[in-house]
């Protein structure tokens, strides 16, 4: 199953949101990609393949730029939208 969306935000900021749902396994892979409204990457979460040098891989972020990769949690739309909350952004 496939959840696909984006959300507009009242700063006019984009949030894309992908889902995939691995029924049979119950593993979901994720993207919530969050950028300005001229389509400048703010933060990008995923798990959707391994990253060398990671500790936290496959989880991960991009912050800024494709290329700054840090470590993440496992996110959940939740804790993205909590997250833009604290920037001020929602």
């Amino acid at each position: 199953m496939q959840i696909r969306g984006r959300l507009t935000l009242i700063d006019q900021s984009v949030v894309h949101i992908r889902e995939n749902h691995v029924l049979a396994t119950g593993w979901i892979d994720y993207a919530y990609q969050w950028q300005t409204a001229n389509h400048t990457l703010i933060v990008r979460w995923d798990n959707a393949h391994d990253m060398p040098g990671i500790d936290t891989s496959p989880y991960h972020q991009h912050v800024n730029t494709e290329e700054n990769v840090l470590p993440s949690e496992p996110m959940t739309l939740e804790k993205v939208l909590a997250f833009i909350a604290v920037q001020g952004s929602v």
